[in-house]
């Protein structure tokens, strides 16, 4: 028998070997994720933009009420902690997303997930950073300064509808700002 996973007295985790789609959770993904607790009367599905909600405390899709950006809903997370029922559950699919309450949600809050795009976005290139649309729940390319929710994988044309992939980072990006060498 070949060893797959070790617990250390120090409580240190290594897990080995390969990556799957075992639990139909849409491949391998890179996400990590927490459980946060959405506003049940907000409609939002899996890759939308999320922002928190200052009045509530809960999550609600991003638009021009809610810009306090939090993360993606995430499709199908790579580690999912902040569950009441599971503590941690490592490269879960959606196998323990269907064992959440009804009012909570898996935020992405880094790694790679798909995200929706605004239709009437600018043309996105890859390494572009992205922030929420003033349509709930859509991302748009950031071309002025602002907070970000990442940036993009991949390449989109403006007037497509449809997701990319997208590096989760929470920031501000002003694209008018450039540092030279020295950091000024």
């Amino acid at each position: 028998i070949q060893e797959k996973m070790r617990i250390t007295s120090g409580g240190n985790v290594t897990i080995t070997g390969n990556c799957s789609d075992a639990a139909g959770g849409g491949g391998c993904t890179a996400a990590y994720a927490e459980v946060y607790h959405r506003d049940i009367n907000s409609p939002m599905e899996k890759t939308d933009v999320l922002a928190l909600d200052v009045n509530t405390g809960k999550i609600v899709r991003a638009d021009n009420q809610h810009q306090s950006l939090i993360g993606i809903f995430s499709s199908a997370p790579g580690s999912l902690i902040g569950q009441r029922k599971n503590s941690i559950q490592l490269g879960v699919g959606k196998g323990v997303m269907d064992s959440l309450d009804s009012d909570e949600i898996p935020v992405a809050i880094a790694g790679r997930v798909p995200v929706k795009i605004d239709p009437d976005s600018s043309a996105i290139a890859a390494g572009d950073f992205l922030t929420s649309s003033d349509k709930p729940g859509l991302a748009k390319k950031a071309t002025e300064a602002g907070y970000t929710i990442g940036k993009a994988l991949e390449s989109w044309n403006s007037g497509e509808a449809g997701t990319i992939e997208v590096f989760v980072n929470l920031g501000y990006h002003d694209p008018d700002l450039d540092l030279t060498d020295s950091g000024d």
